[in-house]
């Protein structure tokens, strides 16, 4: 637990620390008896509640439980409203730093791409303060209480590079050691301090600010491939355009309804009929389309596919499947759909599900022959 921090300083520094599994806790103490330290400064209880008005702190680290919502608002500040707890772990944390101070926290990978008002806010107030140093992307499985990989966020007042946050691979530096993985800082650390390394990259504040504040390191860290021989670069948005559609609302009227689960992952199975789609009363927003248009769904894998939609049998589609209108005399839609499936799987390969925006695909490029 966190009596492991005093014990790795050796008494080098001023130690606080809170521990919120009481097993986990009492360890600690035993711990830190047998090093013979002081564990007055070794508390039991929830960190984020913690955070005395009149102490600051030169770096705070902290694992918070991932998407809690144990606290959604807060007795300190009325007009603020967190959805999960680690957000106000990181919002009242930055309040409690030196003027040097810095904040290490671990959290999902939803945090750092997700929509909800409250999560997106933070992240645009992190930003726009210059406070976010450095995401790094952690290996899998090196946490036992989650399979998933996490991101490591390190918030900063006083950072060396302003205006710039340094986007980190750390997925491969990893060892698996008695059927375990096991995090390798020391290579970790290199890479983040070789301005020349590929699995590293500093990314301008305004380039994030035009992402709409997302930080999801995948978004930043994409693989540079080579073109194929035979093959050239085509812009995504000279082939697609947003579809609007006929925007409507719940409502008594039957229509073809299209779903994400109508969406296939088989590659030769991407062409979708009307007719095969259930007629049903409308039940959540979306838009009507009368013609053939290309689609795929924001979250979890983009599943790329044609909807033969007609004036005669219109479909609707719901706003959690993004629809875009193409020019079918200049591109071959079968290799263009099979590449876009391509392209959406590396940018999604190992993240749990995520929301994707019409504007990513679009600002892409793929290689066609």
């Amino acid at each position: 637990g966190s009596a492991s921090y005093c014990v790795g300083f050796k008494a080098a520094k001023h130690y606080y620390g809170i521990e919120i599994d009481q097993k986990a806790w009492a360890v600690g103490v035993l711990r830190l008896l047998a090093h013979k330290y002081d564990y007055e400064n070794f508390v039991l209880g929830s960190s984020y509640k913690y955070f005395d008005e009149n102490k600051l702190f030169d770096f705070i680290v902290s694992t918070p439980p991932h998407l809690s919502t144990q606290k959604v608002t807060d007795s300190r500040d009325p007009f603020r409203s967190f959805e999960y707890v680690e957000e106000e772990l990181l919002y009242y944390g930055m309040q409690h730093l030196t003027e040097n101070g810095k904040l290490a926290c671990v959290l999902t990978p939803s945090f750092f791409y997700s929509q909800m008002p409250s999560t997106r806010s933070l992240r645009k107030e992190l930003v726009e303060n210059d406070l976010v140093s450095k995401v790094i992307l952690l290996p899998d499985h090196i946490f036992s209480r989650t399979a998933s990989s996490m991101v490591l966020l390190l918030l900063e007042k006083r950072k060396q590079t302003p205006f710039q946050i340094q986007f980190v691979d750390g997925s491969s530096f990893v060892k698996s050691i008695k059927h375990k993985n096991v995090l390798q800082p020391d290579l970790l650390l290199c890479a983040i301090n070789d301005i020349q390394s590929s699995c590293a990259k500093y990314v301008p504040s305004r380039d994030v600010e035009r992402f709409g504040f997302s930080l999801d390191p995948k978004r930043y860290l994409r693989a540079s491939y080579e073109i194929p021989e035979g093959y050239k670069p085509v812009f995504i948005r000279d082939i697609l355009s947003p579809c609007e559609g006929e925007r409507v609302s719940p409502s008594d009227v039957e229509c073809h309804i299209l779903k994400v689960s109508s969406l296939s992952n088989d590659p030769f199975n991407w062409k979708i009929q009307p007719e095969s789609l259930a007629v049903e009363q409308i039940s959540g927003s979306g838009r009507i389309v009368h013609s053939p248009v290309i689609v795929f769904s924001k979250v979890s894998s983009l599943r790329v596919s044609l909807v033969e939609a007609s004036t005669d049998t219109p479909v609707f589609i719901p706003n959690n499947i993004a629809a875009f209108r193409f020019n079918e005399n200049s591109v071959f839609i079968p290799i263009f759909i099979y590449e876009l499936r391509q392209k959406g799987e590396r940018i999604l390969k190992g993240s749990l599900v995520r929301n994707i925006r019409d504007y990513e695909i679009l600002q892409s490029s793929l290689f066609l022959p």
